[in-house]
């Protein structure tokens, strides 16, 4: 059972405030409303956390030195804990992999096995300020104009109607989709 819990957006409401051309603040707690939105729009469309996430990750009855854990974007692992509260480090007890769409904990090195024990991992996924790409930047403010005004829409009556907003949005975030490829090793 994973728990998350998102803390930081990323996208300012003044920058999409200047992308929208909105100078009022009568409108700035629905346009914050509309960032979340179109964030968590943009993290399902690409199946990784973008906005910065604490994770707590807990696995019920784990046997093995290995664990796999399907979430991208890691940006750092706060603590790994057995059921009787005993820590695990990086520098000490497991080596860290980072993928594409996922990272393993491999506690081989360091003969370390678990037997039947629940595991509680708790990790930051996401970017931040300083690694969001620009092309999800740009995505989500124009996801965010999207849904701001209704005259240009990508939501039609027509469920097979789809706008250059629409096009738009995908094609700058199809390069940062969740890609899972497995290798065989010899």
């Amino acid at each position: 059972m994973i728990t998350k819990v998102k803390s930081d957006y990323i996208i300012s409401l003044s920058e999409v405030k200047q992308h929208l051309r909105v100078d009022t603040e009568d409108e700035d707690n629905y346009i914050l409303q509309l960032i979340k939105a179109s964030v968590n729009y943009a993290e399902q469309y690409i199946q990784k956390d973008i906005a910065v996430t604490a994770n707590t990750l807990v696995i019920k009855s784990f046997s093995g030195s290995v664990i796999e854990v399907d979430e991208g974007n890691l940006v750092s692992i706060t603590s790994v804990k057995d059921e009787e509260l005993t820590s695990y480090s990086e520098s000490t007890h497991y080596e860290l992999t980072k993928y594409d769409s996922h990272f393993e904990i491999d506690f081989s090195d360091s003969n370390v096995y678990f037997n039947d024990e629940d595991i509680t991992l708790v990790f930051v996924t996401g970017y931040t300020l300083d690694t969001l790409p620009a092309s999800i930047r740009q995505a989500i403010y124009i996801k965010v104009a999207d849904l701001y005004d209704v005259d240009r829409t990508s939501y039609g009556f027509n469920s097979y109607e789809r706008n250059a907003a629409q096009n738009a949005f995908e094609s700058l975030l199809n390069y940062y989709m969740a890609q899972r490829v497995r290798y065989i090793k010899n």
